[in-house]
């Protein structure tokens, strides 16, 4: 092949020589046509001699190739010459249109088109030749594939297909076979047959060294873009990418003006945003870096991307990524141009937090084009004030989001940008009010010298129609005053250059405008100065001077102050009591209040007297006591009456002088709750409290620790522990108004201590028969209970609306738990959802009761009643089948009563009207009914019987259950305990005199139990219940406790809960503290009389017939007044 192509390039040269003479003619004929554009320009007439001059050696380059084939027949070669003289005749066809549309500078006819057209045809006659005359050519696949391009260009398609598809075919290994199947791809993408077009670019993946494959993969990209799917898109465009970088040039003439890399880069750009919706713009721009290989690269993908967002309408993403390139760009009208879309974002979105840096960005662009030879000057002030605007507006968004949220970053910002505005836009029409506006911010962004300064130049530079004087002066002064309040931040150079500021500027301003009503602040800030610079002399002096002339005025308090400090510093305490009298005798100053500061001050100085005092009082209690109340008395609300009580406070409780400790610490909580040394005293009353073992004392110091720190770390923990003394103690309107604060702070609490919380409250309220105010408790803690107490409160909701006879809120809710009752195994769901079950029933069941048959036979009243009685029937009988004690009983009593009404209802229910003898057997029928419902009436009453005995439930709830059943038997009428629980409430929080030495014991011998029992039992005598639980609930913590006191402990406490009324709570107890201890005779005889109250009398009798050990007289005491 090598030598017959060698053969035609020396046939050529040899045939040309005997064209001179055509040559010359040509040349002629090009110059002909020049001449007949003379008017044209320089340029389009070089271009058509060129175009002339190319044609003229194509028709020269044809006639000696047609020569060499006449003179090549038969040659092994003649099949090149032909597909040589094909592709002359398309590059002369090409010629051709291109001189023809250049003489004419339009688009041309298909008349005008024709002898190129007519060229192309005969080009695709010569591949036809050769490949119907030389069917073994060995460049066959080469042929096809320039035939199929020049039918594609006539626009006969499917003479192109049938070719493309033959290289396919027959040439499986032929280099063209990539570009066929992209080409036929191409041809089915623009058809929009996307399945063909992505079945012919997969085929190309194969061929992963031909220059196709990258543009495969970027075709495919663009399939999968048309079916939405982004992230494959982009992932094939990833590989177009790489694959591009690996295959730089391509050989495909369709894709020569193509660069797949940049094209795939910017089409990722496109993908991006739909593929990746939550990402960050950061994210975003870090993605593209990682793929651009340059920085143009990396610009245009960018523009893309930020193009993109924009039009997506994610300003804050597009923002992002203009002011990105703004950095990357040093194209002032590219940077012009990312300003305007970053304004325009800014507008849609509010965010104006980066408006410093888009004003840069403005001004750097400006600032290029200012400085630029190429742009005409109209063009710059027009882009300039155009551009002003919009920065303008940027700050000023700025400026007013940060006066709305008040935060001192966006102040700071706000400034940097009206800095960056005024060292640019020197000659704005609004220059002077961006830069009061500038002034503004830097004082708010905490700024102040340089505020200061931006005030002085509004004074000296600003016109005078433009400002307000005396406004910025006097901001100027108040912007260096504020800079020295906070010293420590300045250096040397700093703090002298405000101070001097302070003082130049203040006389100016005090001469300029001696009568403004900031002349005040101007001479005190002056005397400050003094001050600030340690002449205590000086600013006594000046602060003195202010205070005769301005005795009442704004700052007078703070000059005062300020001058006994001074006084205080040169440890003048004489002067300082001097000075502080006088202002307590001058009748020109009227503030009362300034007037008790200053008195407290004058005492403190007198304050080594509680000292000595205290020294006095540790050689003689009773005196130096006395002698420090005389003082704490006599000065009572002065700083001097409070260290004298807090100097008491701790002897006090060293002497365990308890009745003196607790009068102090309480003048002192209710004097000096603002005193820094309140939390501390709280602490110590707690503390005591806690150890002497007085629970309400505790609960109170405990409660008011929470009212005065809210928010200490302490404070939910002190609430909760306040709350369940309460609860103890039988306060339940306290515990409830605890609960309250609790369930305020909630996020403060664990799921489960709010479901405690919610549901003891709730209790509360229906122990004090408020059913109606649970709803709201209920209600309202709804979103913050656990899932389980979720359930629970719900299931009481609905328990409620039903006994409120609110049957429609009830019912919404029960359906909506009714599938639970069925699955759920938790057994505290299941008694709260069988109490809803129970009291579901309970509307029905009233009004079955009171349906009854008068005088007269009514079928539909019968009818009713057993509807009714159906229903109910259903629906006990659904309780019975769950392991819920209480609900299980209470269910068999009512099942009880309705089979006994219901025999009652038949037997009195009036016969109809019939002859005597079929009355007779009517009744005898009704009657053998109603025996059988008795009979299922006794089941249910043995069944309650039973199943009471076998569970042993004391439990007041059950009290109206068990009178319903019991009918020969005892019945239970009442609680163990018939007397009202009695709660000691006192406002006086003072230890009586009779328990003083049991509480001195008692702190005396913390961990010894015979203080203890001395204390509950003096509880127990002055009835004060919750006292004495609560103590022996401290005295189960001892360590090393035995066995015997602790069974005991848990006895009292179980009494306890008998006095108040909590009978299911002490059975618990008396339960526990026998497995602990079985020969505790307290616990048994009080456990068998508890028994024996609720008619479990063969259990109440096992208890006193199992062996224990001898009732002391000591222990006596601890067993139930009922129960001896």
């Amino acid at each position: 092949m090598k030598l017959n192509t060698y053969l035609i390039v020396v046939l050529l040269f040899m045939v040309t020589g005997f064209f001179h003479e055509s040559v010359a003619q040509s040349n002629d004929k090009t110059d002909n046509y020049v001449q007949a554009f003379s008017g044209e320009k320089k340029e389009e007439k070089a271009f058509i001699r060129k175009l002339l001059k190319d044609e003229n050696k194509i028709d020269l380059a044809i006639k000696n190739t047609k020569l060499l084939i006449e003179k090549s027949r038969n040659k092994p070669y003649l099949p090149e010459l032909y597909l040589r003289l094909a592709d002359l005749y398309v590059e002369k066809s090409r010629i051709s249109y291109f001189i023809r549309k250049a003489l004419k500078k339009q688009p041309l006819t298909k008349l005008e088109a024709l002898p190129s057209t007519a060229l192309k045809n005969q080009s695709i006659e010569v591949y036809q030749r050769i490949l119907d005359h030389f069917p073994d050519f060995e460049q066959s696949d080469k042929v096809h594939f320039f035939m199929a391009h020049e039918f594609r260009e006539l626009g006969k398609i499917n003479q192109m297909i049938v070719h493309y598809r033959e290289i396919i075919k027959s040439y499986p290994k032929s280099p063209y076979v990539p570009e066929s199947y992209l080409l036929l791809g191409d041809h089915y993408f623009k058809s929009q047959d996307l399945d063909m077009a992505q079945t012919h670019y997969s085929e190309i993946i194969k061929y992963s060294d031909s220059p196709a494959f990258s543009i495969a993969q970027y075709k495919l990209g663009w399939c999968h873009i048309n079916r939405a799917e982004f992230k494959k898109a982009i992932k094939r465009f990833e590989t177009a990418l790489k694959a591009s970088e690996i295959n730089k040039t391509s050989d495909i003439d369709t894709y020569k003006r193509v660069d797949i890399r940049l094209e795939s880069l910017t089409d990722m750009a496109f993908c991006y945003v739909d593929c990746y919706k939550k990402h960050a713009p950061e994210t975003a721009i870090a993605y593209f870096q990682s793929f651009a290989w340059s920085l143009g690269s990396f610009v245009t993908s960018l523009e893309k991307l930020a193009g993109r967002y924009f039009i997506k309408k994610k300003w804050h993403h597009s923002a992002v990524i203009y002011r990105k390139l703004s950095e990357l760009q040093e194209d002032a009208d590219k940077q012009l141009s990312y300003a305007q879309k970053i304004f325009e974002c800014l507008r849609e979105t509010g965010e104006y937090e980066k408006a410093n840096f888009d004003v840069q960005i403005i001004v750097k662009a400006l600032e290029k084009q200012r400085y630029s030879t190429h742009i005409p000057t109209k063009e710059k002030v027009k882009k300039e004030k155009e551009y002003e605007n919009f920065a303008r507006e940027i700050i000023t968004q700025l400026h007013d989001t940060a006066r709305k949220q008040k935060k001192r970053k966006q102040f700071e910002q706000a400034s940097d940008a009206y800095v960056t505005y005024l060292d640019f836009f020197r000659q704005s029409d609004v220059f002077w009010d961006m830069t009061a506006n500038c002034a503004e911010a830097l004082f708010a962004s905490e700024n102040y010298i340089k505020a200061g300064q931006f005030f002085e130049k509004l004074y000296h530079d600003a016109p005078q129609k433009t400002v307000d004087k005396k406004e910025v002066l006097f901001s100027a002064l108040t912007s260096y005053y504020h800079a020295l309040k906070n010293k420590d931040k300045l250096n040397a150079y700093e703090k002298n250059y405000c101070r001097q500021g302070l003082l130049s500027r203040g006389k100016i301003f005090i001469e300029a405008y001696p009568k403004s009503k900031d002349i005040q602040d101007v001479r005190f800030n002056m005397a400050w100065i003094a001050y600030d610079e340690g002449h205590y002399d000086q600013a006594i002096v000046q602060f003195q001077s202010f205070v005769e002339d301005y005795p009442n005025g704004r700052a007078a308090r703070a000059a005062i102050h300020l001058i006994m400090d001074a006084f205080y510093m040169k440890e003048d305490f004489k002067g300082l009591v001097i000075f502080g009298k006088n202002i307590l005798s001058n009748s020109d100053i009227t503030n009362d209040e300034l007037k008790k500061e200053v008195s407290t001050i004058v005492s403190s100085a007198e304050q080594k007297i509680v000292y000595s005092l205290s020294l006095s009082a540790i050689d003689d209690w009773e005196k130096g006591r006395t002698q420090i109340l005389s003082v704490a008395q006599k000065h009572a609300g002065s700083s001097l009456g409070e260290k004298a009580l807090l100097a008491l406070l701790g002897p006090a409780l060293e002497k365990k002088d308890l009745l003196t400790f607790f009068q102090t610490g309480n003048r002192l909580i209710e004097n000096f709750s603002d005193s820094e040394n309140h939390e501390k005293t709280l602490r110590l009353m707690i503390q005591t409290a806690m150890k002497m073992g007085n629970y309400y004392f505790l609960a109170h110091y405990l409660e008011i620790f929470c009212s005065a720190f809210p928010k200490h770390n302490d404070s939910i923990l002190f609430l909760e522990q306040a709350s369940h003394i309460y609860q103890q103690l039988g306060a339940y309107q306290k515990a409830n108004s605890l609960f309250d604060q609790l369930i305020y702070r909630h996020e403060n609490l664990k799921p489960s201590q709010i479901d405690y919380v919610v549901f003891q409250w709730n209790e509360n309220l229906l122990s004090d028969s408020l059913l109606t105010d649970t709803l709201p408790v209920l209600k309202n803690a709804l979103p913050i209970l656990s899932q389980k107490g979720l359930t629970i409160a719900r299931a009481k909701l609905a328990t409620a609306f039903f006994q409120l006879n609110q049957t429609k809120d009830a019912q919404t809710i029960f359906k909506k738990l009714q599938p639970i009752i069925k699955t759920t195994k938790d057994a505290t769901i299941q008694d709260a959802l069988m109490e809803m079950l129970f009291f579901s029933l309970s509307q029905t069941h009233d009004s079955y009761l009171k349906c009854q048959m008068s005088k007269t036979l009514d079928e539909k009243l019968f009818q009713q009643k057993q509807k009714q009685f159906v229903m109910l029937q259903k629906g006990y009988n659904l309780i019975l089948s769950y392991p819920s004690p209480r609900w299980v009983l209470a269910s068999c009593a009512h099942l009880f009563q309705i089979y006994n009404d219901f025999a009652q209802f038949l037997r009195q229910a009036p016969a109809p009207n019939m002859k005597e003898s079929e009355k007779k057997q009517y009744m005898a029928l009704i009657e053998k009914k109603a025996k059988s419902y008795e009979k299922n009436a006794f089941k249910f009453q043995k069944t309650f019987v039973d199943r009471a005995q076998a569970w042993t439930i004391c439990d007041k709830t059950l009290i109206p259950f068990f009178q319903l059943i019991q009918t020969e038997k005892k019945i239970v009428k009442s609680t163990f305990s018939q007397k009202p629980a009695f709660f000691p409430e006192t406002t006086v929080f003072e230890p009586s005199k009779e328990l003083i030495p049991l509480y001195q014991k008692r702190m005396s011998e913390p961990e010894t139990l015979t203080p203890l029992y001395e204390l509950a039992k003096a509880y127990m005598i002055k009835k004060e219940w919750g006292q004495a639980f609560l103590l022996c609930e401290s005295g189960l913590e001892t360590d090393d406790i035995s066995q015997q006191d602790q069974s005991l402990l848990l006895s009292i406490q179980g009494l306890v809960c008998l006095y108040q009324k909590k009978d299911r709570m002490a059975q618990s107890l008396f339960k526990k503290a026998l497995e602990i201890d079985p020969l505790n005779a307290v616990s048994r005889i009080n456990f068998s009389a508890l028994l024996w109250h609720y008619g479990y009398l063969s259990k109440s009798k096992k208890l006193l017939d199992k062996k224990s050990r001898s009732l002391s007289a000591k222990d006596s005491f601890w067993v139930h007044s009922k129960a001896r």
